[in-house]
C-alpha cells in the first residue's frame, strides 16, 4: 500500500514534532502495510513554506534513520500546496514537487468560497489563464489531487458528483485517514 498524504518530517508543519516521532509514524505505517510514503508537508499555506530543496534533503536524512533503525519503507518527497497565486511560475521553476505528474492541492480556508475554490482549480487544471504564465498545470502535464474536497465537508455519496458539479473534470481526490501516533 501506498500513503500518498503524509506529514512525516519532522518539525517543518505541523505533522511529525521530533525525529522520534517520525521514526514511530514510520513504524505504524509498515505495520499497516504502508511500504511507501509520501513525505507531503504543508507549503505555502500562510504558515509554512516548505520548497522542493529542503523536503528533499528531509526525506534524505529521515531515510537515513529510517534505514538505521530497521524501518523498511520507502519515502518519497512531495508537498500539499495551497492554492496561491504564484503556483504555476513555482511549479515551473521547480520548487514544487509532485508525485510524478500528480500534485497534491489543498484549498485555502475561508472566506474564499467553495465556488470560487473550484473554479479557480478549474482554471489551473485545464490550462486557462492562472497566474503571470496564463498556463495551466494541464500544460505543465500536472493532474492535481484534492487533498480535501473543495467545498471542506465530508465526501459526497458519489464523489465524482462532487467532480462534475464544480466541473473540474482533470482533477482526482485523494482520501486519506488522520492516525494519532
Amino acid at each position: 500500500m501506498i500513503d500518498i498524504h503524509s506529514h512525516i518530517l519532522p518539525s517543518i508543519d505541523d505533522g511529525a514534532k521530533d525525529e522520534q516521532q517520525s521514526l514511530a509514524m514510520l513504524r505504524a505505517a509498515t505495520e499497516e502495510g504502508i511500504h511507501t510514503i509520501v513525505a507531503s508537508p504543508h507549503h505555502q499555506n500562510g504558515r509554512y513554506v516548505n520548497e522542493a530543496a529542503s523536503v528533499a534533503a528531509g526525506v534524505s536524512k529521515l531515510m537515513a534513520l529510517a534505514e538505521k533503525e530497521g524501518i523498511g519503507i520507502k519515502i518519497i518527497p512531495s508537498q500539499e500546496v495551497r492554492l496561491y497565486g504564484d503556483l504555476l511560475e513555482d511549479y515551473a521553476a521547480g520548487k514544487l514537487l509532485p508525485m510524478g505528474r500528480y500534485i497534491l492541492i489543498e484549498f485555502p480556508t475561508p472566506p474564499c468560497a467553495p465556488l470560487c475554490r473550484a473554479a479557480a482549480l478549474r482554471h489551473a487544471a485545464s490550462g486557462a489563464s492562472f497566474g503571470a504564465s496564463g498556463k495551466g498545470l494541464a500544460r505543465h502535464r500536472g493532474q492535481p489531487v484534492l487533498s480535501k474536497l473543495p467545498n471542506g465537508g465530508p465526501p459526497e455519496k458519489n464523489p465524482r458528483n462532487l467532480l462534475k458539479t464544480h466541473q473540474l473534470p482533470h482533477c482526482l481526490i485523494g482520501y486519506y485517514q488522520v492516525t494519532d501516533y
